[in-house]
């Protein structure tokens, strides 16, 4: 849930594992997609979906928003962008599971590189990716050059840390909300020290800075509960070990225990989940040749 797409720099990212790890998260939050794309579309004025011909998805990981955004626009294909070569083959099973082998195409492209090849674009789709980049307004740049006339760009961006409460509490009654509320506890710290990157003014600035005009910008935020399945397993997982890395030392010794009990985790494989991801959306037009875009301070 944290990433659903990959880094810069395919080595950590390129083995079925990962694959797997982040398809779960991306589809854990994949309401947030159709909500994502409506407020694109509105924000843009694109009444009629058939108009977009040409999408890339940057950063697509196993295809998870790349096959979300050939199915909401039926006349498009999709350059799902990823160098990493198992998450190619991810998206190629998924595209052709999907009936969407013709439309979803895996393009092996750094996104810190040279994104000519990707050609004229109506759509730039950038989910959980500038993050990882080394130099985002050069990549941002580089995207406003492949925007067609009328065309536009998605920025979504984590915002607050997501949320996981597993239906079973090992026996400690309360302890998913006292792990979200240290981990929250850790989150402000980090925005209070200047450490989080996940500011919506200061991303619809960048954005702006690239000579886009930002045309809307906000927070989604999408609830979902998860099955007993091994792709909830695996979240689950993955969160517990994050909170006992990252907060273990702000929990209780009991609850410490729980979490480290050797068989929480069969007990955690078997358990539902409620999951919780938030985003931050910005979307963004071509702006004037050679001018500053329109930040989010001109739209007040």
């Amino acid at each position: 849930m944290t990433h659903a797409h990959t880094h810069t720099g395919s080595a950590p990212f390129d083995d079925e594992r990962m694959v797997a790890i982040i398809a779960a998260e991306a589809e854990a939050a994949g309401g947030l997609t159709p909500r994502a794309i409506a407020r694109t579309c509105a924000a843009l004025g694109w009444t009629d979906r058939t108009r977009v011909e040409r999408i890339a998805d940057l950063g697509s990981g196993p295809g998870v928003d790349a096959c979300a955004l050939a199915t909401a626009f039926p006349a498009a294909t999709v350059a799902a962008v990823d160098d990493a070569p198992a998450m190619r083959a991810a998206t190629t099973r998924r595209a052709a599971a999907a009936g969407l082998a013709g439309r979803v195409e895996g393009v092996a492209l750094s996104l810190d590189g040279d994104l000519a090849a990707l050609g004229p674009l109506d759509l730039a789709w950038a989910a959980l990716s500038l993050h990882h980049l080394r130099d985002v307004d050069a990549t941002l740049r580089a995207i406003a050059a492949r925007l067609r006339p009328g065309g536009g760009l998605c920025v979504l961006e984590r915002h607050t840390p997501p949320r996981l409460r597993p239906a079973d509490d090992l026996d400690r009654a309360g302890l998913w909300e006292r792990v979200d509320d240290a981990l929250s506890a850790r989150d402000a710290r980090d925005r209070a020290s200047g450490h989080a990157h996940d500011d919506l003014d200061r991303l619809a600035g960048r954005v702006a800075a690239a000579g886009l005009d930002v045309v809307d910008a906000g927070v989604l935020e999408d609830t979902v509960t998860l099955p007993a399945s091994p792709a909830c397993a695996l979240l689950v997982t993955r969160h517990v070990q994050a909170a006992r890395r990252t907060v273990g030392d702000a929990l209780a010794p009991a609850d410490v225990a729980a979490l480290d009990d050797p068989g929480a985790p069969a007990r955690l494989g078997r358990a539902a989940a409620t999951a919780t991801a938030t985003r931050l959306l910005v979307v963004a037009a071509p702006g004037r040749e050679g001018g500053q875009g329109r930040s989010m301070s001109s739209m007040r």
